[in-house]
């Protein structure tokens, strides 16, 4: 049985850790649920630029008046000048849909309408920008990498000194490290279930 100082020392690392795992899970979730918001923020901005380009260009041929014309030839470059400064230069996962935009721009810029190149030339940009916009949407549902990752691993030490912390209590003395190795498979078997 555990002297009164050694079960005062517990007590004090027990919730020590408690307040350090509530404290590590109240961070991380903020943290990943900003990134998400920042990512489909990006993600929602992306979709209506896209809109926005091929609602022009749609539009485009329907108008007479120049000066709505001219407008509305602003608001299409725009749209696509926006895509094109959401992606990372290195990135090459919108180049498909910003030559798509580039030909469709020119499509207008040619000033009478091929309505079979102009409603082929929407539907590529619509089909291209679908690929990235899911993949993106898809790391908004399931987590970021790193925070996917880093649960597993704070749930298995978690875990891990949980069963550790037990161990004292039960039996007044620390788990050897075989016995917490045990104890670690079986926590991280569960745990991935």
């Amino acid at each position: 049985m555990p002297t009164e100082a050694a079960f005062a020392t517990l007590v004090t690392l027990v919730v020590g850790v408690i307040t350090s795992a509530i404290a590590s899970v109240t961070l991380i979730t903020t943290k990943e649920n900003r990134i998400s918001e920042f990512r489909q923020a990006w993600i929602d901005n992306q979709r209506a630029d896209l809109a926005i380009a091929i609602a022009t260009a749609n539009s485009y041929f329907h108008i007479r008046d120049v000066e709505r014309r001219a407008v509305c030839l602003n608001d299409f470059f725009a749209a696509r000048t926006r895509i094109a400064l959401r992606d990372k230069p290195q990135d090459s996962e919108w180049t498909k849909t910003l030559v798509a935009l580039d030909k469709l721009g020119k499509i207008m810029m040619g000033g009478v309408p091929n309505t079979f190149e102009l409603l082929q030339a929407t539907a590529f940009v619509t089909n291209e920008s679908r690929v990235p916009l899911k993949m993106h949407w898809q790391t908004v549902k399931s987590g970021e990498r790193f925070y996917r990752c880093f649960k597993v691993t704070f749930v298995a030490a978690l875990s891990v000194s949980t069963i550790g912390i037990i161990g004292l209590f039960a039996f007044g003395q620390p788990l050897t490290a075989n016995e917490v190795e045990k104890v670690a498979s079986v926590s991280l078997t569960l745990n991935v279930r």
